[in-house]
């Protein structure tokens, strides 16, 4: 490990909300690649391995599954460990990579939202709203319900697509199935997308059994087609099937290599693997501790680590994530600035490294965006100029 100094850090002029229906989509059609890559979310742990169902896994594009966002990524940026992600989604008009493109539900209610809340990342760190529960209970027609968002995603004119963890009676489309996918108008109407027989009728289609999906569980608006995933039957809940002109799988659970783990949230990936990647262990030290961390990023590329007790968020003109999750005034940040440049890490010719950081001997640790104490990482890609989520360890 050598090291590099840097003057300055790029700010990123302003940062807007998504509003529905208020942008313009700026995606293309791609050609879909012969086994597509996804990020997703398991029901439950998949043994064997260090997934959680509260982690974002990257699955598919003909390589093995890796870490997209642990535990320790959303401390850092959303300042709490979801219990479980139970719908996942990138919002339009933005970089897939960014901060600002990220929406997901939970699977219950935790750190103050609601299981049926649509969320997203703030601006200035943390976690807020993008639609409430009982926004969309009123545009059900039912205020006041308790329901639950189980999948969520946008389609090409940026409108929002859900599917519920239960079957809801009485709303404006009467009852709802919790194999329903339905779309959140400009308008703020609710309408069907597809209803739960649609979906049963391409699943027979493909594999020609009337075994009963009973629950759609992710969903994702892909080029025009609704892809899904669904609770049964077992043998085909790992994979991912596409309700288009033709029904087809376009990911099987070979294909994902979890071992068969039931998708719990799903989102296709148009940019593959995207922002480099660093995650530390353990995710819980105290002042002298070391942390191994592993770095994933172009081959042979060069990192800059930034190290810091205190979060903070501000948006940069830099790739990838597109924001810094720091504080620029951290005291364990700046006192390393001023006697040592920052941490430079090389990858190797699979783009990969693994190091340890000592912790410092004194307590610097501050206080991250859930009130915890601790120290956050994020790194830079010199070539590609590309930013991290960032990684957060707490304090014990």
């Amino acid at each position: 490990m050598t090291f590099v100094s840097i003057d300055s850090l790029s700010r990123r002029r302003g940062w807007r909300a998504l509003g529905l229906g208020t942008f313009s989509l700026l995606l293309s059609t791609p050609a879909l690649a012969q086994t597509p890559a996804v990020v997703l979310s398991t029901s439950q742990d998949v043994s064997g391995t260090d997934f959680t169902d509260g982690d974002m896994v990257f699955a598919g594009g003909g390589g093995a599954p890796q870490m997209h966002l642990s535990s320790g990524h959303f401390l850092a940026m959303a300042g709490f460990v979801p219990s479980d992600v139970d719908a996942y989604a990138h919002q339009p008009g933005v970089s897939e990579d960014s901060a600002s493109a990220l929406a997901f539900s939970l699977l219950s209610d935790q750190a103050g939202f609601l299981d049926g809340d649509v969320l997203e990342l703030d601006s200035s760190g943390g976690t807020r709203v993008l639609l409430s529960e009982a926004d969309l209970a009123t545009a059900l027609g039912v205020p006041g319900a308790n329901i639950d968002v189980d999948a969520v995603d946008f389609d090409d004119q940026s409108r929002l697509l859900f599917s519920l963890q239960a079957d809801v009676a009485g709303t404006v489309l009467g009852d709802v199935s919790d194999g329903d996918v339905l779309r959140l108008a400009v308008s703020g109407v609710v309408e069907v997308v597809m209803l739960e027989q649609d979906v049963q009728a391409c699943y027979t289609a493909v594999t020609g059994l009337q075994t009963a999906i009973n629950d759609v569980q992710a969903i994702d608006w892909v080029n025009g087609e609704l892809w899904v995933a669904f609770q049964s039957p077992s043998a085909f809940d790992g994979a991912v099937l596409s309700c288009g002109a033709t029904p087809a799988w376009v990911l099987e659970e070979d294909d994902i290599g979890l071992g068969g783990a039931e998708i719990n949230a799903l989102s296709y990936r148009d940019g593959g693997g995207g922002r480099p990647f660093l995650a530390g262990s353990p995710g819980q030290s105290s002042a002298s501790g070391t942390l191994d961390f592993e770095f994933r990023g172009t081959p042979n590329s060069t990192c800059i680590v930034f190290m810091a007790g205190n979060a903070g968020a501000f948006g940069s003109r830099f790739g990838g994530l597109g924001r810094w999750y720091f504080d620029r005034n951290d005291p364990w940040l700046t006192s390393i600035l001023a006697s040592r440049p920052l941490p430079l890490v090389h990858l190797d010719g699979n783009g990969l490294a693994q190091v340890s950081f000592p912790l410092p001997p004194v307590p610097v640790s501050g206080l991250g965006h859930g009130g915890e104490s601790g120290w956050s990482f994020q790194l830079i890609e010199l070539g590609t100029r590309r930013i991290s989520a960032p990684w957060r360890a707490e304090e014990i």
